[in-house]
């Protein structure tokens, strides 16, 4: 940019008026300055991205996919959004695996992170399959209970607990209805909600 701007410069120069000289030297002089500023915020920018990467990829790096493998990284994402399709495609394109599915974004609590019909552009941090395969992380953390609140909004909602054996597979260990039966459930089952994706007491928001 910088040289393609010294014969526009010259060219002005040679001008026998002053104020157009003076004009075109300011102009050269505002281009070069917009042009530090926008390589140094896509340098930022750029940055952030490749710092989010490295840690996704060093989060999953022990973690094996095989076909049709769903991930679920919870963080602070600017890659994707939490878009379910956008989340997918970075997925399989970093780790080279058309297969996988997931999710990456911040933790919605006291929602439906498996609701198949949520696949779209109009919702994010949905539709995971309880049925497949989830290796699912907070914040490099992973985790092995998760809450699927079927009704988000709903104090009474109906509700189910899962839990991941050693090959992450889902196993459905309680279910109920409501705020009251859940914190009894954790309760019996000897679990802290924070441990529970999805499910942390702390961030109970539904009107009573």
């Amino acid at each position: 940019t910088t040289i393609a701007m010294i014969p526009l410069y010259a060219l002005l120069m040679r001008s026998g008026n002053q104020s157009k000289r003076i004009a075109g030297f300011s102009l050269i002089v505002l281009l070069l300055i917009f042009g530090v500023m926008r390589f140094h915020t896509t340098s930022q920018i750029c940055g952030k991205l490749n710092l989010e990467r490295k840690f996704v990829i060093d989060t999953l790096k022990s973690e094996s996919f095989d076909h049709h493998a769903q991930i679920a990284m919870i963080m602070d994402s600017h890659t994707t959004q939490g878009y379910y399709r956008w989340s997918s495609g970075y997925f399989q394109f970093i780790f080279g695996n058309p297969t996988i599915k997931g999710q990456m974004g911040p933790e919605y609590f006291f929602y439906d992170a498996f609701n198949l019909k949520a696949c779209d552009f109009r919702h994010r941090m949905s539709c995971l399959d309880p049925d497949q395969r989830l290796i699912a992380y907070r914040d490099g953390r992973k985790m092995r209970y998760f809450l699927q609140w079927k009704q988000p909004g709903f104090k009474d909602s109906p509700w189910a607990l899962y839990r991941s054996d050693r090959s992450d597979y889902l196993q459905l260990i309680n279910s109920g209805s409501g705020k009251g039966e859940y914190i009894q459930a954790l309760h019996s089952e000897s679990i802290s909600s924070e441990d529970v994706l999805w499910g942390a007491l702390r961030y109970w928001n539904i009107a009573p």
